[in-house]
Parts: structure tokens; C-alpha cells; sequence
């Protein structure tokens, strides 16, 4: 093996057998779809990207998610409906139609549920990606650039609507001031204050962290969704103008309005501005609504939240998901190769 300096020189083989060797991931990753190579990967240590693509060293991207569950894809025409207006807001055209997107996402789901056993205990969750793609060498941008689709179907341990989490401690992130703009309306690849806000209260003890506005405004967690009931039965939300619109929220608040407003376990939603003080004075639940959990937050800022316990709207909402997971998605059984 050829050295410079310090440094070795691998050949093709070595650097095969080297990441073979080397990329070992906590996520049991059962499947990869490349669009630079039109196929399904099941080799972890192969699931790569080039250094040129533009979400690596630009982040001109934009992802969303999806999950299985009970043997079903959840949701996942919402899921898309997002993921094709954040392309339209990151000026990403894609490699090909979005149906057809849609169909190459599908065949790795299906693919990834067949490596699994085909098993409806289990939960797999799914991530895709549109870039800007390869093209220009690493220019700020190229009109020729040749864009990209990446999909990745991995294995997780339970299911979001598990109601055995008792609550969870969350704290305010002042220090990183929420996105604004498109970094906040389209689900970009950029993460970096999500992650220093979840990274913050993490330190501090906490969940996923609350993110403010420049305003002082509570806007949502950093990878989901935040929701409070008050004192008076109106479940409160923040403003969705000003932050990504949450799939998951998005059809809790049709089933509240649908089925716990007329049963009288909620007196209305409200969308409107909110400060943390506010939440201290008259939150009696405070819920965290994201793709993959439905948690009671039961401690704010060192304050206990209503009685301390997970309350009632929150239980209605795991249950209103579980029920949901069973009947609203695509059943993988019925797909054919």
C-alpha cells in the first residue's frame, strides 16, 4: 500500500474492504435507493453519496420521512405532498416525475420489509432525499447539475404510540433562535439548529429542547411539533406561518376537531402566538407531536406542568395515533414485485 507521509494510499480493493470494516451504524439500515445508480442497495458499508453532491457540501436539499407500522406505510401521501413543495421551495427540480419518486420509495419499503421477515411488530422508519445533485465540481451552483434522489429504510425498537412514557422534562433554547424563512416552511437539510438546541437541552436534562423565535415566541421542538392544553380546555398551538408544518400534527388537530371537541375533552384549537410564561401560568398538559413520538411533557423550565402526570388529552391523541397506524396506510402485504 502506497504511503504519503504519514497517510496510506488505497487501491480499490483495500478501500472496499476498509469501509466493509469500518461504517458500522447503531441503525439497522435494511435497504438504500441511489438515482445516480437506479438500484436498491443492501450493503450497508455502500450506502454513500458522492463528495460532489450538493447536499454534502452545499445543503441543497430537502428530505422527508415515513414509517411502518402494522405492516402498513403511514401517511405517506402526506409525507410527499410536503416533500414536493419543499423541492418547489429549494428550486430542486427532480431526477423524475413524482409519482415516480414516489413508486422508487415504495419498492425500498417493500424491499426493507421482506429483509425484515415481512413482520408486522415491526417498525421500520424511512427517510428520502432531494439535492440539488452532482454537477459544476463544488461551485455554489450549476444549472447542469444532474439531481438526486436517496432513500433509506432502517429498523427501529418501538412504536411511536407506545403509552408507556411516562413524561418527559423539556426546557426553553434561548441561545439558538428558531429558523426563519424557508429554513423554516420547507424541510431542508439544514439541521444545524435543530441539533444545537437538541444537543443544549440534552445538557440541561431535557427532551428535545423548545425553540423561540427572534419575538420570544414558542415555535416547536427541534425535530417536532409542540402543543398545550390550557386551564380553560383550548388546545393551543403556535403559528404554523412561521415554522414547518408537522404531517403528524397536522392530522391529530382534524381528529380533534373531529372526535374530542364534540366529546367535550376539548373546548377548541387555537393557533396564535405563545410565550413560555404563558405556558407556566396556564398549560395544563404541554404534548411533543412529531412522526415518532406522542410525549406528555410533565416539567417546563423547573415547573411542573398541570398535575405532573401525562393528562388526558394526551392519552386520547396516543390512542387516536394507534388507531390511525392500524387503518390509514398502504398494506405492504398486498404489494406485489
Amino acid at each position: 500500500m502506497e504511503k504519503v507521509g504519514t497517510t496510506k494510499v488505497g487501491t480499490r480493493e483495500e478501500i472496499l474492504a476498509k469501509m466493509k470494516e469500518s461504517f458500522v451504524s447503531n441503525a439497522k439500515i435494511l435497504a438504500f435507493y441511489n438515482s445516480l445508480l437506479d438500484l436498491i442497495i443492501e450493503d450497508a458499508d455502500l450506502m454513500v453519496i458522492p463528495v460532489e453532491d450538493r447536499q454534502f457540501h452545499r445543503g441543497h436539499a430537502v428530505f422527508d420521512t415515513a414509517r411502518v407500522e402494522n405492516g402498513q406505510i403511514v401517511a405517506l401521501d402526506v409525507h410527499m405532498a410536503r416533500f414536493q413543495r419543499s423541492a418547489k421551495l429549494a428550486q430542486i427540480e427532480p431526477p423524475m416525475p413524482f409519482p415516480e419518486i414516489q413508486k422508487k420509495i415504495v419498492d425500498t419499503i417493500h424491499f426493507a420489509y421482506k429483509k425484515a421477515g415481512s413482520s408486522k411488530d415491526k417498525i421500520l422508519h424511512v427517510r428520502y432525499w432531494l439535492s440539488k445533485g452532482i454537477g459544476g465540481g463544488f461551485s455554489i451552483a450549476e444549472a447542469t447539475s444532474t439531481p438526486t434522489l436517496y432513500c433509506s429504510v432502517f429498523e427501529v425498537g418501538s412504536a411511536i404510540t407506545s403509552p408507556s412514557n411516562p413524561g418527559v422534562k423539556e426546557f426553553t433554547i434561548w441561545e439558538y433562535p428558531a429558523k426563519t424563512g424557508i429554513l423554516a416552511n420547507a424541510k431542508t437539510n439544514n439541521y444545524l439548529i435543530n441539533a444545537l438546541v437538541a444537543t443544549r437541552t440534552k445538557e440541561l436534562g431535557g427532551y428535545q429542547g423548545v425553540q423561540v423565535n427572534p419575538e420570544g415566541y414558542i415555535t416547536e421542538c427541534a425535530v417536532a411539533n409542540i402543543a398545550f392544553v390550557w386551564d380553560n380546555d383550548e388546545f393551543v398551538v403556535p403559528n404554523w406561518e412561521t415554522i414547518l408544518k408537522g404531517t403528524t400534527a397536522d392530522i391529530l388537530i382534524q381528529l380533534i376537531q373531529e372526535k374530542l371537541v364534540p366529546a367535550g375533552l376539548v373546548k377548541n384549537v387555537v393557533f396564535r402566538n405563545i410565550r413560555p410564561e404563558e405556558v407556566y401560568q396556564k398549560a395544563k398538559e404541554m404534548i411533543v407531536i412529531g412522526y415518532d413520538n406522542i410525549t406528555p411533557i410533565i416539567e417546563y423550565d423547573g415547573r411542573k406542568v398541570g398535575n405532573g402526570a401525562k393528562g388526558a388529552v394526551c392519552e386520547k391523541l396516543q390512542e387516536l395515533t394507534r388507531e390511525y397506524c392500524k387503518t390509514k396506510g398502504i398494506p405492504l402485504d398486498s404489494l406485489t414485485n
